[in-house]
């Protein structure tokens, strides 16, 4: 997959404009990017449109579930609230990178902190982490 032509699909731009000169533009940027001898090896160019919100909080708890399964041994659980779904879905998303950043995210405000409750804080043994967000729309881990 690449995001080779997404501008240009996502570009909607002022008044009217052709479904096809819109594919068109994104298939140049396509030819732009990709040399014809690369382009000639592949079997289709399918464009996605943009993923909705539900989508997006399935990919957080596809993300928190690895996690859980990595701290089972552990002992920990993590949980999120809706909000914290929400939050991580907002804050972890581009419409440009899709996904991707949602990972680095994951890591510094959830991976790190648990890292550190589980060798020297109120998790070394073992427990259940809810992340919620606060008012001031930051996320919180309750140990």
């Amino acid at each position: 997959t690449t995001n080779a032509g997404a501008r240009e699909l996502s570009s909607g731009g002022m008044g009217f404009r052709n479904a096809s000169d819109t594919k068109g533009n994104a298939k140049g940027a396509i030819e732009r990017t990709f040399t014809p001898e690369f382009r000639n090896r592949l079997d289709a160019w399918v464009p996605f449109k943009a993923l909705g919100i539900d989508v997006i909080k399935s990919i957080v708890d596809k993300f928190i579930g690895e996690l859980n399964g990595q701290l089972a041994e552990k002992r920990v659980l993590v949980q999120l609230t809706e909000g914290a779904r929400e939050w991580l879905g907002k804050n972890g998303f581009d419409s440009r990178y899709g996904a991707r950043p949602m990972s680095r995210l994951i890591h510094e405000k959830i991976k790190q902190p648990l890292a550190h409750e589980i060798l020297f804080g109120k998790l070394t043994d073992g427990g259940s982490v809810t992340g919620d967000v606060t008012e001031e729309d930051v996320l919180m881990l309750n140990y």
